[in-house]
């Protein structure tokens, strides 16, 4: 079978699996790579020396990590293929991955954090900052792990139906109710047009249409 069918056949089994659509966009450019380096030949010609001089050719130039996902793409379409019967024998299982050097995480000075604090034009600046700095947590964990905090938060204060948006609506409306005005909430809020603003002075409350009045 021809390595472009053999990846036909892997590309369709892996979508039904669920795998996960960025690894098979990977894979597929290394197979449509490898295909145009050694022709569209047939699978069970390809050996392992082959494989290795191909990857040694690319060695050079690459990091180690793009190396070791070469060699995953070898690894997950042959092992498939070895299981789904197409070619007796697995080369790519001899493969071993590169050793790759301990990444060393890069850090920032104090003064050059400051220099960020500095540089905060807005209290959203400002706290998106520290909440990063002074907790130190990951920017996957931000949303997920806010909507738990004021979940909990809520249940404990024996309030129900609180979330996030919805104290960012009530931050405006308390600035709103003490007189701030609407520009100013405007640049808090990070609005692109003050009439986006102006929906929270439309909002039912007696004190915010008196506001809406006076400036509009």
């Amino acid at each position: 079978m021809l390595l472009s069918e053999v990846w036909n056949l892997y590309k369709s089994d892996k979508q039904l699996e669920g795998y996960s659509p960025v690894t098979i966009k990977g894979y597929e450019l290394q197979s449509n790579l490898f295909i145009r380096h050694q022709g569209d030949t047939a699978i069970e010609d390809v050996t392992y020396e082959m494989m290795k001089s191909y990857l040694a050719e690319h060695a050079a130039r690459l990091k180690p990590a793009s190396i070791a996902f070469k060699m995953k793409y070898f690894k997950s379409v042959w092992r498939y293929a070895h299981q789904e019967g197409i070619i007796i024998t697995n080369p790519a299982a001899r493969l071993r991955e590169p050793k790759q050097g301990v990444r060393v995480p890069k850090s920032m000075s104090e003064e050059a954090i400051e220099m960020l604090r500095v540089a905060c034009e807005t209290p959203l600046e400002n706290a998106i900052l520290e909440l990063f700095f002074s907790t130190g947590c990951r920017i996957g964990e931000v949303a997920d792990q806010l909507r738990r905090v004021i979940k909990r938060i809520a249940k404990k204060a024996g309030i129900d139906d609180v979330y996030p948006h919805k104290l960012r609506h009530s931050y405006a409306t308390h600035l709103l109710n003490n007189d701030a005005p609407l520009e100013v909430i405007q640049s808090f809020l990070g609005h692109s047009s003050i009439e986006i603003t102006k929906i929270y002075a439309m909002m039912s409350g007696e004190r915010r249409k008196q506001l809406y009045q006076r400036y509009f």
